[in-house]
């Protein structure tokens, strides 16, 4: 049938159409009470046009489309401060721009990246929606490794609204995490199913569930369609360049690895290395998460090496501890007198640790190796190779992370590297002069509060 009216009337519309087809239906539809009612979205439809807007730039899933769905989402939020989905809209764009590393991409920091991720959440989760749920659980299941807590908040999505392929998706996330692809393989069968023109990523995640099951040629044909409908996501190569090693074929591995080390380039990621599919704690460089969703993290390295991908761990011999104190072939360690002296002859220093913008070295530089800003291809945007580097870290004791990073540089080719493990805490002891401006203030005093 044919419905008409004016713009300000869609929603009483939507509810007529709606009441209609509860009346034809043949069967019997058991009504929830009043308390149980879904509430109405928003009544204001220029706040839920801004939705739609922005919700088919995100399905696109690249940096450019994340950038313009975000815009559209702010909009909503401005439009209608308590529309609900599009907080959770806000939510999802920003967390997908974190979890994809891509934040140098769009023009801001990792560590912003970040932090504004987890406050679009906590406003998003002030009225969960299935989507903020769907969020709320993956990040259990990647950031904090929590799988149980992913799969209740996945329940809580599926049973804020069943029909939403967000909660299902969430499931899948969890289950992948918690070693469960199989089953994880029913929950993206129905995510597709409630949405049958779903975006790229959909695939991604069913072909990680048949990798992990050992249905590599099954993975790979998936990838294919995947690469087919976005060909600018690394992610989709990565994992192609592990499942042709599996099965073997060397020369599309090869080519899948070639695809991918393209595109990480292009984000400001160095080169895919098998070192990747470890655990954080192990290697503490790499924002991209690409293998943060399996259980057992083994069949990936394995197809990596089988498609000939570097281990890209050589860094790891050149550092050794001594008395507590570690000692870096190719480097420096500096004292305070040193540091204050190679600092007034203008030599650049690199902080390597997120308290960088509360207070810090004077004309220091930040590259965050918490968020995997540290890299390769970041160091060497900022220094040459043979010029002279202090790598310093502010957070006291440094632990492995700042021979970590030091190691790294030697084996990335840069010559003259001091390293100073007093880092912030001695300079500051030492009377030197510290820097307190304000850093993206508002953003990292909004996420001190939390």
């Amino acid at each position: 049938e044919r419905y008409d009216g004016s713009l300000e009337d869609v929603f009483a519309m939507q509810d007529k159409i709606i009441n209609k087809i509860v009346a034809e239906l043949t069967q019997t539809v058991e009504c929830p009470d009043e308390a149980g009612q879904v509430k109405v979205a928003t009544n204001n439809p220029d706040a839920h046009d801004a939705l739609l807007r922005g919700w088919d730039r995100y399905r696109q899933a690249t940096p450019e489309d994340y950038v313009k769905a975000k815009s559209f989402f702010e909009q909503a939020t401005k439009l209608d401060p308590e529309y609900a989905q599009a907080y959770s809209a806000l939510a999802a764009v920003d967390w997908n721009i974190n979890f994809n590393g891509w934040a140098k991409s769009i023009g801001i920091t990792p560590l912003k990246a970040r932090r504004i991720s987890r406050i679009s959440l906590e406003r998003a989760m002030t009225q969960p929606t299935a989507l903020s749920y769907q969020i709320s659980s993956e990040r259990s299941a990647i950031t904090h490794r929590k799988p149980e807590k992913a799969l209740s908040e996945a329940e809580q999505a599926i049973e804020l609204d069943t029909n939403d392929p967000a909660g299902h998706l969430a499931m899948a996330a969890a289950l992948l995490k918690a070693g469960k692809p199989e089953e994880a393989i029913g929950s993206i069968r129905t995510a597709m199913r409630l949405d049958p023109i779903y975006p790229a990523f959909y695939l991604n995640r069913l072909a990680q569930a048949q990798y992990l099951m050992g249905q590599f040629q099954d993975a790979a044909e998936t990838l294919e369609k995947s690469a087919k409908r976005n060909p600018d996501d690394d992610w989709t190569f990565v994992y192609l360049t592990a499942t042709y090693g599996q099965l073997g074929d060397v020369e599309k591995a090869q080519q899948a690895l070639a695809k991918a080390n393209e595109l990480r380039a292009k984000a400001g990621w160095g080169a895919l290395t098998i070192e990747l599919a470890e655990e954080r704690e192990r290697v503490g460089y790499d924002f991209r998460y690409y293998f943060k969703w399996f259980g057992d993290l083994k069949p990936m390295r394995t197809g990596l090496r089988k498609a000939g991908v570097p281990w890209g761990n050589e860094w790891k011999s050149l550092a050794t501890f001594k008395d507590g104190k570690a000692e870096i072939n190719g480097a420096v360690p500096i004292d305070d007198k040193t540091a204050k002296m190679l600092h007034e002859r203008g030599v650049l220093f690199i902080d390597i640790w997120w308290q960088w913008p509360q207070k810090r070295i004077p004309n220091s530089r930040y590259l965050d190796i918490w968020a995997y800003e540290y890299n390769e291809v970041t160091l060497s945007e900022i220094a040459r190779r043979d010029q002279e580097l202090v790598i310093t870290h502010s957070r006291v004791p440094a632990g492995h992370w700042l021979p970590n990073a030091v190691a790294l540089a030697v084996t990335w080719g840069f010559k003259k590297i001091y390293y100073y493990e007093g880092g912030l805490h001695a300079w500051e002891k030492a009377g030197y002069p510290v820097d307190r401006s304000k850093v993206d203030s508002k953003v990292f005093v909004d996420y001190g509060k939390k």
